[in-house]
């Protein structure tokens, strides 16, 4: 297949949406498909693409000068598949499709909230095919008003972590008292991952918190939690190798996560999950079973679970043990590349 993944509307970060699309370009391409990527000149995304670049941005959601440039692309270059994964990419390229007579439209959904009625109607003109990232986004997408017979799951997949540090030399970049159970939070600093709800639990005492990640959060926790066990480690150089040294990585969203690649990051390493239950979440971290879900904004029982889990460390171990073996067997790139597949296939008979 000649595949176009869209990412014109990514040139300034490096989060969640920009690895999704780089994971997947480059499983793609590694199955035997001619892939190419539209980014800005000189983004993140364009600079750690593996596959063929198209210097192109969106900067607006009626970019009219990107759109000319999309129909140009589009009738010089005949794709069996057009895939976008953020707004504005919803729109403008989807525009120059249309009047391109491009066919193979796809979608993909990166968050659990449901499109306004409106915008679903023009999605449903646009496009062929909606990919959610999780069970939680496909509902969220046939919630919108889409049909759900064109609404497809495909699970996200990352290449597993692979730490420079050892455990022993992990614990020592943390800091902090060398015997203590260290409980992470790894991410942007944004209200709704729910920071602060880790940070009251910590108020209750028996273990300590490293806060990995930036954020305009950033600041006012640090002004309003700066206690010894609570340690803030700002943007690391390697995420890996601060959490392989933590006993457990804590996810207290407070929002409808679609999932969260810290979820898959911590199964990679084999440490056990505790995790609010809430989006597609509960599909990865099964409680008793990969992880331990609670409540979100709960800092009683998110508090309760991690006292379970320093009580208790061959629950711990087992935990992690089970969600490292689910994640090599059903989340890696690989993985989300056939399922993908899969959905392209339906539209191309």
């Amino acid at each position: 297949m000649r595949i176009l993944q869209v990412g014109s509307s990514m040139p300034d970060d490096w989060g969640g949406i920009e690895r999704y699309v780089t994971f997947l370009t480059g499983a793609l391409a590694a199955r035997g498909h001619e892939v190419a990527l539209t980014a800005p000149a000189g983004s993140p995304l364009a600079s750690r693409s593996t596959v063929s670049l198209i210097p192109l941005r969106v900067r607006q959601k009626y970019d009219l000068t990107a759109c000319a440039a999309y129909l140009r692309l589009f009738r010089a270059t005949n794709y069996d598949i057009v895939n976008t994964h953020f707004s504005p990419d919803y729109l403008v390229p989807a525009w120059a499709a249309k009047l391109a007579h491009q066919k193979g439209t796809v979608l993909t959904r990166h968050v659990a909230v449901p499109f306004r009625s409106n915008r679903a109607r023009q999605y449903s003109r646009l496009y062929e095919r909606f990919i959610g990232v999780s069970g939680a986004t496909v509902a969220s997408l046939t919630a919108s008003g889409l049909d759900p017979n064109l609404c497809m799951r495909v699970d996200t997949g990352i290449p597993a972590l692979k730490p420079k540090s050892s455990r022993h030399e992990a614990r020592e970049k943390l800091g902090g008292d060398p015997d203590a159970f260290k409980v992470g939070i790894v991410g942007r600093l944004v209200p709704e991952k729910g920071h602060e709800v880790l940070m009251n639990a910590a108020m209750k005492g028996g273990f300590e918190v490293h806060v990995i990640g930036d954020g305009p959060l950033l600041s006012d926790l640090r002004y309003r939690f700066g206690r010894p066990e609570i340690r803030f480690h700002g943007r690391v150089p390697e995420t890996a190798d601060f959490m392989i040294g933590l006993d457990t990585v804590c996810v207290p969203s407070i929002w409808e996560e679609a999932l969260g690649l810290v979820v898959l990051e911590a199964m990679s390493l084999g440490l056990p999950i505790i995790a609010s239950n809430v989006g597609g979440i509960p599909e990865a971290v099964a409680h008793g079973s990969t992880g331990l879900l609670v409540p979100p904004g709960d800092p009683d029982a998110l508090a309760s679970s991690i006292s379970r889990l320093k009580a208790d460390r061959e629950l711990a171990l087992a935990l992690g043990t089970q969600g490292q073996a689910v994640f090599l067997a059903s989340r890696q790139p690989e993985s989300m590349a056939s399922q993908t597949e899969i959905v392209y296939q339906t539209m191309l008979g």
